[in-house]
């Protein structure tokens, strides 16, 4: 009679996970597919992340790349002051202080 009620509980817990997984997947399968997923995820961010770190260490250490930068901040600063030194149209809607 053990013997019995062992089988039919092992038959009812396969039924179970059988049903509880309507690809044929169980939900153990799906839930170590899903943390899977994630750690590779989560080890691409980290690994896209350091790419971008090491092109920034050699962007500071870029000599012509420091010169570009220098010239278009420049530029700006130019464009900026003569904008600022410029007498507003009468029909613009200017809001510089």
């Amino acid at each position: 009679m053990a013997h019995n009620s062992r089988d039919r509980l092992r038959e009812a817990s396969f039924l179970q996970r059988r049903a509880s997984a309507s690809d044929g997947v169980s939900r153990v399968d799906r839930s170590r597919d899903e943390l899977v997923e994630s750690a590779l995820r989560r080890q691409l961010a980290e690994l896209r992340r350091s790419a971008l770190d090491a092109e920034f260490r050699r962007m500071a250490n870029d000599i012509d790349y420091q010169r570009d930068v220098q010239e278009i901040l420049e530029e700006f600063a130019k464009a900026y002051w003569e904008t600022l030194h410029e007498e507003p149209r009468p029909d613009s809607n200017d809001r510089r202080l």
